[in-house]
C-alpha cells in the first residue's frame, strides 16, 4: 500500500491559504495520498489559520509542535523569509524534506497563475450561463416591441454598461432605423433615430459584419454628431453586427459605457453571442408578427365572405319561398280589390248610398287594415333582405322606449309595467334601430298577452325594465309578459327567418331583430315557458367595438 504524503504549511498568508485550497478544493476531502498534518503561522487571524480551523485541520504557531510527526514527509515553508527556512532545516528530521525559499516561491506563483485561471474559467463560465439566461429571456415572447426592449436592457445588464441602443435595417437596406434604446437622451434618440447605412460606425459593423470598438467616441472622426456624445457623456462603443445564419445580417446592436474603457476579447465574444440569440428571437418575431397580420386579414376576409354568404342564403330563402310570401300578399290584397269594387258599385247609385254609408265606411277600415298588413311584410322583407346600416350616436335607452310605447296602441285589459334604471348609462348605438327592435318585441307582447285574455285569463300584464349588467361593460333591457308562452321545441327556431308560430305573418320580425342587435355588437336571449310567458332580454355593450358594423 502506497504511503501517504503528510504536508506541514508554514505561513498562512495568502501563499499558504492558496496551497490549501489546491490541495482540498472548496474544503473537499484531499487525496488519499495526501494528508495535511498541520499549518503554522504567527498571527492566528491569517487567512490560512481561519481556512484550516473551518476544514479541522492542526493549527499552531511554532512549527516545533508538528515537526516530530511520524506522518510528516514535506514541510512548505511559504514565509518567504530566508532565517525561518534556514531554522526549519536545522530543526527538521533528516527523512523529512523542506520545500522554501524560491523552491516555495514558485509553487506559490504557479498555485497563483493556476487560481488566476480558475477564476477566468469560472468567470467564462458564469458569462455564458448568464447568457443563456438573458438569451432565454429575450425568446420567451413572441410579442416584437417586448423584444427589442428586452435586447436593450439585457444587453446592458450582461456587459454592466450604461447605455444601448438597437437599430435594424430598413427594407431598402439603406439605413439603420433606432427601434429600441435605453439610457440615451431624447435629443439624442431624435436627432439619430435613423443613420445612413454608409455613414456611420453601426454601419460599417453591418457593411464589414465585424464587432468594431472605439475606446473615445468624442475624438473618432468617424463619429457622427459627437456633440451629442459629449452632451450624454458617451466614452466608449461596442458595436456588433445582428446576423443569423439565414437571414444574414439584419442590425446592429451598440453598447457605450460613460467612462473610458477598453472592451476586452471577452465582452466582444459575449455581445457577439447575446447578438445572436438576438438576432434570432427578432426574426422570429417578426415572423409571428406577420402571420398575426396575415391571420387577421384572412378573418377579416372570411367574415366578410361569410356575410355575403349568408345574404346570399337570405336572398335564396327568400326566392325559394317566394310563392308563400306571394299568398300572405294575395288574401289582403284580394279583400282591399273586393272592397273596392263593392264601394265603385255603390257610388254608381246615388239614391242609395246614404243607406249604405255604414256599410262603405266599415268596408274602408277593413282597407286599411289589410292595406297596414301587406305594408309590413313587404317592410319585413326587405328589412329582411338588406344588410343592417348602423349610424351610431350617443343613446339614452329610456328615452327610446318611451318614444316607442308612444308609438303603440296599448289593448284595453293589458297593464303596462316601467322599471327603467334612472341613471342608465348611455350607449353607443342606432335610436332608429333600437326603436324598430322594441317595437316588435312590445308588439310580439301585446299580441301573446290579447291572445291570453282571449281565452279567459285576466290579468295580462308586460313588465319593460332596464339595467346595469352584473360586469358593468353594458346595459340589458328586459321584455318579460305573463302571456300564452313558446313551446320548447320551438325556442331554438324563433330567430330563423320565415319561421312562425302564428296565424298570420311572415316569421322576419324577430330575425331581423336579432340582425340588428347583432350589429350593435350586442345579443338578444329568450326565455319562455308555455302558458306561464316570455322574456326577452336584449344586452348591449357600453362603449361602441372598433370594428363596427356595416356602416
Amino acid at each position: 500500500m502506497k504511503k501517504k504524503v503528510g504536508i506541514l504549511i508554514v505561513g498562512a498568508g495568502k501563499g499558504g491559504k492558496a496551497l490549501l485550497e489546491v490541495f482540498l478544493p472548496k474544503g473537499s476531502v484531499p487525496p488519499r495520498e495526501i494528508n495535511i498534518v498541520g499549518v503554522v503561522d504567527i498571527d492566528e487571524k491569517a487567512p490560512g489559520i481561519k481556512l484550516a480551523k473551518k476544514l479541522g485541520i492542526p493549527t499552531a504557531d511554532d512549527y516545533r509542535e508538528f515537526i516530530k510527526s511520524k506522518n510528516l514527509s514535506i514541510i512548505i515553508d511559504v514565509t518567504g523569509k530566508p532565517q525561518v527556512s534556514q531554522e526549519i532545516n536545522r530543526d527538521k528530521p533528516q527523512n523529512v524534506e523542506l520545500m522554501g525559499g524560491i523552491s516555495a516561491m514558485m509553487l506559490w506563483e504557479l498555485v497563483e497563475i493556476v487560481s488566476a485561471s480558475e477564476q477566468q474559467i469560472k468567470n467564462y463560465v458564469n458569462s455564458l450561463l448568464t447568457l443563456l439566461r438573458l438569451g432565454q429571456t429575450v425568446s420567451s415572447t413572441l410579442d416584437l416591441e417586448k423584444v427589442l426592449d428586452s435586447v436593450v436592457k439585457q444587453a446592458v445588464k450582461i456587459l454592466k454598461v450604461d447605455v444601448c441602443s438597437l437599430r435594424l435595417l430598413d427594407e431598402r437596406n439603406e439605413n439603420l432605423i433606432l427601434v429600441a434604446s435605453v439610457g440615451h437622451s431624447k435629443e439624442y434618440v431624435e436627432k439619430k433615430r435613423i443613420l445612413k447605412l454608409k455613414e456611420s460606425i453601426a454601419g460599417l459593423a453591418i457593411l464589414e459584419k465585424k464587432v468594431i470598438a472605439i475606446e473615445d467616441v468624442q475624438k473618432d472622426p468617424r463619429y457622427i454628431h459627437p456633440e451629442l456624445a459629449r452632451e450624454g457623456k458617451l466614452r466608449s462603443l461596442l458595436s456588433v453586427p445582428l446576423m443569423e445564419k439565414e437571414s444574414g445580417v439584419i442590425g446592429v446592436l451598440n453598447v457605450y459605457t460613460r467612462r473610458r474603457h477598453i472592451f476586452g476579447k471577452e465582452e466582444k465574444e459575449l455581445l457577439s453571442l447575446f447578438a445572436g440569440q438576438s438576432a434570432l428571437a427578432i426574426i422570429n418575431a417578426r415572423l409571428y408578427e406577420k402571420i398575426e397580420d396575415y391571420s387577421r386579414n384572412l378573418e377579416k376576409k372570411v367574415k366578410e365572405q361569410t356575410e355575403k354568404l349568408l345574404h346570399q342564403e337570405k336572398l335564396a330563402a327568400i326566392g325559394q319561398l317566394a310563392s308563400g310570401i306571394a299568398h300572405e300578399l294575395r288574401n289582403p290584397l284580394a279583400v282591399v280589390k273586393s272592397a273596392a269594387y263593392y264601394l265603385r258599385n255603390i257610388s254608381q247609385h246615388q239614391e242609395v248610398k246614404s243607406d249604405y254609408l255604414a256599410k262603405v265606411l266599415k268596408h274602408l277600415d277593413l282597407i286599411d287594415k289589410e292595406v297596414i298588413i301587406s305594408v309590413k311584410i313587404i317592410n319585413d322583407l326587405l328589412e329582411f333582405a338588406r344588410v343592417p346600416k348602423i349610424s351610431f350616436e350617443s343613446v339614452n335607452v329610456n328615452q327610446v322606449l318611451e318614444k316607442t310605447l308612444e308609438l303603440i296602441e296599448k289593448p284595453d285589459k293589458i297593464t303596462l309595467r316601467k322599471d327603467f334604471l334612472p341613471e342608465l348609462p348611455q350607449i353607443e348605438a342606432d335610436a332608429d334601430r333600437l326603436r324598430q327592435v322594441f317595437g316588435n318585441l312590445i308588439a310580439n307582447a301585446y299580441d301573446a298577452l290579447s291572445e291570453t285574455v282571449i281565452v279567459g285569463q285576466q290579468g295580462g300584464e308586460l313588465l319593460i325594465s332596464t339595467r346595469v349588467n352584473p360586469g358593468d361593460s353594458g346595459i340589458e333591457i328586459i321584455f318579460r309578459d305573463n302571456g300564452c308562452g313558446i313551446a320548447k321545441e320551438n325556442l331554438e327556431k324563433i330567430f330563423d327567418p320565415l319561421f312562425t308560430t302564428k296565424s298570420k305573418g311572415t316569421g322576419l320580425g324577430l330575425a331581423v331583430c336579432k340582425s340588428i342587435i347583432t350589429a350593435h355588437h350586442g345579443e338578444i336571449k329568450v326565455e319562455s315557458e308555455i302558458n306561464k310567458g316570455t322574456t326577452f332580454i336584449i344586452e348591449l355593450p357600453m362603449k361602441k367595438n372598433k370594428e363596427s358594423a356595416e356602416e
